[in-house]
Formats: C-alpha cells, sequence, structure tokens
C-alpha cells in the first residue's frame, strides 16, 4: 500500500535529483508513493532547456518611461545586476503620482491614509 498524503521536502528533493536518470514508476516504487503523484510534482517541476533549443535572452525593458531613464543601473556581464532610485526618479515619482492615481481606480483604493490627512 502507497503512503498517502502530500510529499516531504525529503522526497522531493529525490524526485528532483533522480527525474532524468529513473522512470516514473521507478521514483514510486521507491519512494512507496503513487505514479500519479510521483509524475503530478514531476510536471511542476521547471523543465531543462534541451540542447536543440537554445535559451533566448531576456528582453530589455521598455525605455519608453521617462522615470525608466531616470534610475541608477549596474550592468555586470551584459545584465543588469542592480537598480537605484537617484533622486531625479525620486522627484519624477513625487510629481507624477496624482497622474499615476488617477489612471488606475484600484490603486487609489490601496493607499492608506492616517487619519488627520
Amino acid at each position: 500500500m502507497a503512503k498517502r498524503g502530500q510529499l516531504n521536502s525529503v522526497e522531493k528533493y529525490f524526485i528532483e535529483g533522480n527525474v532524468d536518470e529513473l522512470e516514473v514508476e521507478e521514483i514510486a516504487k521507491a519512494l512507496d508513493r503513487t505514479v500519479f503523484l510521483v509524475q503530478k510534482y514531476i510536471d511542476t517541476l521547471p523543465r531543462a532547456v534541451s540542447p536543440e533549443q537554445p535559451a533566448t535572452p531576456p528582453e530589455e525593458p521598455q525605455t519608453e518611461s521617462p522615470l525608466y531613464q531616470l534610475m541608477g543601473r549596474k550592468k555586470r556581464n551584459e545584465q543588469y545586476v542592480a537598480t537605484v532610485m537617484t533622486p531625479a526618479a525620486s522627484e519624477y515619482a513625487d510629481n507624477t503620482r496624482p497622474q499615476r492615481l488617477a489612471q488606475n481606480k484600484k490603486i487609489q483604493t490601496a493607499i492608506h491614509k492616517p487619519k488627520g490627512d
């Protein structure tokens, strides 16, 4: 009789480490779990990129926003690794806040204003 309930972290680690070497049935038998449960967990794992299918490089962020151009960015190995809000970007964000709030009613209800304001 197979164990019931959710997979624990040790079982998940075992599946992740052996998914390429063993068949689903073999993993299920080793863990004393159902094939369905093991396959369900395997389906949630991110797929590795096959050699025939090259990885696509991440798209560059859109530079349409003036705020984007005011942000300080640090590049390493052709990738952005850090973003810093500069004083100019902070001032721009503060000045355009009423316009941005007017565009989206959902945002307006999410902002908490303390009593007295």
